[in-house]
């Protein structure tokens, strides 16, 4: 299994862990699971969605292996040509752009608001 985490800098300079991802081994590179801990439904589902819109993908799904554990296990099979991390890696990034667009709107709305 492959293994790494995401860091970022924390309000007082120091580095934060926000997410570990374990891949777990699957049947050859366009099948695999992956652990990803510090997440739960909110994030599952979102990243269901979106592989799911890929073109690459045949299958998705997620579950979370028990209420009290913070950790969501998402798997993903793609069509032969393309891989499973790169159509996770993709869905990610269209998630992060998503929210850059609702941000941005949402910041534009209350600055609209607060000229009233």
């Amino acid at each position: 299994s492959i293994c790494w985490s995401v860091w970022k800098m924390g309000e007082n300079q120091e580095v934060e862990k926000v997410v570990k991802v374990r891949v777990e081994g699957g049947y050859d590179e366009t099948c695999a699971v992956f652990n990803i801990h510090g997440e739960d439904h909110t994030l599952g589902n979102a990243v269901r969605y979106m592989v799911m819109k890929n073109v690459e993908s045949d299958f998705c799904g997620y579950s979370v292996p028990h209420p009290s554990e913070d950790v969501i296990n998402v798997r993903v099979q793609t069509k032969k040509g393309s891989t499973a991390i790169d159509v996770l890696t993709k869905s990610l990034d269209d998630i992060a752009a998503a929210c850059d667009v609702i941000e941005r709107k949402f910041d534009d709305a209350v600055e609209q608001f607060g000229n009233r």
